[in-house]
């Protein structure tokens, strides 16, 4: 059977003082404490109900929740398998009784202040907006709790993060309007590329003007044999773009594969799980987000967070 490719998460917990606690993972026990079941913990978001109906707690290993989203009561469309026809017909079904169809989910592993997790079919905003409804229904004391903001890792990273796993690529853009109005003694490094290739292209020149033509520029390395004389040209790059241009407009991806943009690092990683029904299993799902979660950890990912 073919596997579900998933994408794992970090992102750092903040709440309105910026200050370290409680955490999270305390804000977590009391209130999963004071709603024990499933009922207690289900709140309708937007038009679904989402609900917690798997958890698990150790004090060394933190908490891990799973999320469900689902509409009460609703069918699903089902198409014809007989594909010998010129017109196939559909039909809808209902869920067994007693249950309902997941429409998606969100595995999350909390250890402190810090988040991973992955998700089937559910935006991640979602997660700060049932954590809230959570701590306000079930916390007496939750103004501070329902502040929390999920954030991605500051800049003060990017450089150590560059230095300790390299690069990969980096992809700069810009409009042609903004390179060519720039002068070539106040261009940063992003912006030269541009200047130099606008120069070198006559069709580029002549549409200098238009601000709605814009580039896209991808550096990584060949496949010569001295790789590490490009890994080092193309880490010096890298960190001159981080020096020198706040503007954005570009991204590096390192070898880890986790990607650097301005002002923030997304930090993932990618698992393959075996597929149940349209999801993946909370058994698996906390394995593969504690094997991240100590990952990162190990890396020194989340020693300034």
């Amino acid at each position: 059977m073919t596997k579900i490719r998933r994408t794992l998460n970090y992102r750092r917990c903040q709440f309105a003082d910026n200050g370290p606690a409680p955490t999270l993972e305390s804000y977590l026990r009391r209130a999963i404490q004071s709603l024990p079941l499933v009922e207690n913990r289900s709140f309708q978001l937007s038009a679904k109900t989402f609900e917690s109906n798997e958890w698990d707690s150790h004090k060394q290993d933190g908490i891990y929740l799973h999320l469900n989203g689902y509409t009460p009561d609703a069918t699903t469309a089902l198409t014809s398998k007989n594909k010998n026809v010129a017109l196939s017909e559909m039909d809808t079904d209902q869920a067994k009784d007693g249950f309902d169809f997941v429409e998606g989910d969100m595995n999350l592993r909390v250890r402190g202040n810090h988040l991973v997790f992955c998700s089937t079919h559910i935006h991640e905003s979602y997660i700060t907006r049932y954590l809230r409804t959570l701590f306000k229904e079930g916390l007496e004391d939750h103004d501070r709790a329902c502040s929390l903001q999920l954030d991605k890792i500051a800049k003060v990273e990017q450089i150590r993060m560059i230095k300790e796993q390299g690069v990969k690529e980096i992809i700069i853009n810009a409009s042609i309007y903004e390179a060519s109005m720039r002068e070539i003694e106040n261009a940063d490094t992003r912006i030269g590329f541009f200047k130099a290739l606008i120069e070198t292209n006559q069709n580029l020149q002549d549409c200098q003007e238009e601000e709605s033509i814009s580039a896209s520029i991808t550096l990584k390395k060949g496949r010569k044999r001295d790789m590490e004389i490009t890994q080092r040209r193309l880490q010096q790059i890298a960190e001159d773009i981080l020096d020198e241009d706040e503007d954005g407009g570009w991204t590096i991806v390192t070898l880890n594969n986790q990607i650097i943009r301005s002002g923030e690092i997304i930090v993932r990683d990618f698992f393959n799980f075996e597929p149940y029904g349209n999801t993946i299993l909370f058994r698996e799902a906390k394995a593969a987000l504690n094997t991240f979660l100590n990952e990162l950890d190990a890396a020194g990912v989340l020693d300034n967070n």
